[in-house]
């Protein structure tokens, strides 16, 4: 989840627990560190390449693009909570992770968030809290496993060693945090900055979309953190399905990798949370 931003961070250190321990669950509990795909995944959501991009100018794929937005957050201001599925991958110490999907439910006011792991099987039973009017600098986790059992611990956001280990801290998720970087690199397109946006019409898992892809200037380098954002926007509900980023080239010609690819799925605005969801 978008996305811009503070790295996760977060430990068992000051807890008691013997650091072994605290060290294995730490590291597991925010990233499921240690799973990683040996080979460079291709990006499954719909879009066109880089170079293509240069031949779609057209000042209309600018304004609809600013149209999705804008629709995206006209929506999500009637929300109050929600809960989703979500399937993120995100390239950490330059090796792409394994596929996650996690369970993200979310209070808007006060903030907190609920995430609890369903794949890959090492993850499954995961799971992770913040609430950002009881503690704003900490958030509680209970492994996967075994080591599950200890249950919930409290965590540091600010200790360095998650920053190793996830690209984003608990405090960053959710459709707010990604509506709000989204608009401050998309308003830099009235700016000096050549800007390349091409929209499509797409289909993710069946549903309807339109997909933005962003190919920002080279010169824009220092001030954004992607070379390449690709969205895909719900033709009904105007919502966000699948998200991909891409780093800068070596060269600072275009994009490079793909650091982060997320996919939305299930999504159920103002369910009902239990108050229970954020009390561990």
């Amino acid at each position: 989840m978008a996305p811009v931003t503070q790295r996760a961070q977060g430990s068992l250190k000051g807890f008691g627990w013997n650091a072994a321990w605290g060290s294995i669950l730490g590291v597991a509990l925010l990233t499921g560190a240690g799973i990683w795909v040996e080979e460079e995944l291709v990006p499954s959501g719909a879009h066109v390449t880089p170079d293509a991009l240069h031949h779609h100018e057209d000042e209309a794929d600018r304004n609809k693009g600013q149209e999705l937005l804008e629709r995206a957050l006209a929506e999500f201001a009637k929300v109050d909570e929600y809960r989703m599925e979500m399937r993120k991958k995100e390239r950490v110490n330059g090796k792409l992770g394994i596929e996650q999907l996690i369970v993200l439910s979310v209070r808007q006011k006060p903030f907190k968030v609920h995430m609890a792991w369903k794949e890959p099987k090492a993850l499954t039973g995961q799971e992770a809290v913040f609430c950002h009017n009881s503690n704003p600098k900490k958030m509680k986790g209970k492994s996967a496993g075994f080591l599950g059992n200890i249950g919930f611990v409290s965590m540091n956001l600010d200790d360095p060693m998650a920053r190793a280990t996830s690209r984003h801290g608990i405090d960053e998720a959710g459709f707010e945090n990604l509506f709000r970087r989204l608009k401050i690199s998309w308003d830099r397109w009235e700016e000096e900055f050549e800007t390349k946006v091409h929209v499509t019409e797409t289909e993710i898992d069946g549903k309807t979309c339109t997909t933005v892809d962003v190919l920002q200037d080279p010169e824009s380098r220092d001030v954004n953190e992607f070379a390449r954002t690709i969205i895909s926007f719900a033709a009904d509900s105007g919502f966000p399905v699948r998200m991909e980023l891409y780093g800068w080239s070596e060269s600072g010609e275009g994009a490079g990798e793909l650091l982060e690819s997320y996919q939305y799925g299930k999504l159920e605005l103002n369910p009902g949370l239990p108050e229970e969801f954020h009390k561990k």
